[in-house]
């Protein structure tokens, strides 16, 4: 993980995190362009923790939360089951797989 990783400049692990995150427009510009509502709300939701998690890594700080904090991880991959979950409704797939 970026934010671990030793021997990284503070510069380096910025443009690593940044590039890292740029390589999700794509698939943020499709669902934008193809999705509906039901699936862009939980998508958005997991990007502003994928964001949070970015700039935590920019700016060389854990991204597992300190007591009284938020549980960040949980947050995010409660977010990301919530996305695939809107995704397989959207797609008529079966929900007992």
């Amino acid at each position: 993980m970026l934010s671990l990783a030793a021997g990284l400049t503070d510069e380096d692990r910025k443009n690593r995190a940044f590039g890292a995150y740029a390589a999700c427009y794509a698939a943020r510009y499709e669902l934008a362009v193809l999705a509906p509502q039901s699936v862009l709300t939980p998508a958005n939701e997991f990007d502003r923790y994928a964001r949070e998690f970015r700039d935590l890594v920019v700016d060389g700080r854990n991204m597992h939360s300190a007591a009284g904090e938020p549980p960040r991880m949980q947050n995010y991959l409660k977010a990301m089951d919530l996305v695939h979950l809107a995704m397989r409704i959207d797609l008529g797939a079966d929900e007992s797989n």
